[in-house]
Order: C-alpha cells, then sequence, then structure tokens
C-alpha cells in the first residue's frame, strides 16, 4: 500500500534523513523530502527546520551503520535541535 504524500509529511514531528550517497535512492529524494518538510529555503524569519537532511559520502545503505562517527556528529545535533547556523560557524 502506498501513502499519498500529503500523509506521509502532514506529521508534525521532526526527524532526521539519513542517507548513503551511493544508496539505490538517489539524494535528490532525500533533497524532497526535507523540502515538503520545510527545509532547503535558506534562513528565513522562522528561523531553520526541526528536520535535517544529511548524506553520507561514500557510503552505500547497508554501510550507513558503519559511519558511526559521522553519525555521532549527527545525531545530537539533531536531537537538541542544534543545527548549525551562521553565528555558530
Amino acid at each position: 500500500m502506498e501513502l499519498p504524500t500529503v500523509a506521509v509529511f502532514s506529521q508534525k514531528a521532526p526527524f532526521p534523513i539519513i542517507i548513503g550517497d551511493s544508496e539505490l535512492s538517489l539524494p535528490e529524494h532525500a533533497v524532497e523530502m526535507f523540502r515538503l518538510l520545510g527545509g532547503g529555503f535558506g534562513d528565513t524569519p522562522a528561523g531553520l527546520p526541526d528536520s535535517l537532511v544529511a548524506v553520507l559520502a561514500c557510503t552505500s545503505h547497508v554501510a550507513t551503520a558503519c559511519q558511526r562517527d559521522l553519525l555521532i556528529a549527527i545525531i545530537p545535533r539533531f536531537s537538541t535541535r542544534r543545527c548549525a547556523t551562521r553565528a555558530e560557524g
């Protein structure tokens, strides 16, 4: 059963979209999902979105879990909603 895009992205909970650049799913798909969640529009008066997208270099779907150092750097920032801003550098 395929869910309509509106049903999938009408929920309010933020979540990370983390994929490898060598997956069957293209990085463009992850960016599209991120935009549907309100991201990808630059710094706006409303602030940065709660969700995030990360594309891990040289990583297939099964190898994503093996990228421990990258995931450790990404996930805590998401869980505390501290995305990097220009002020943080």
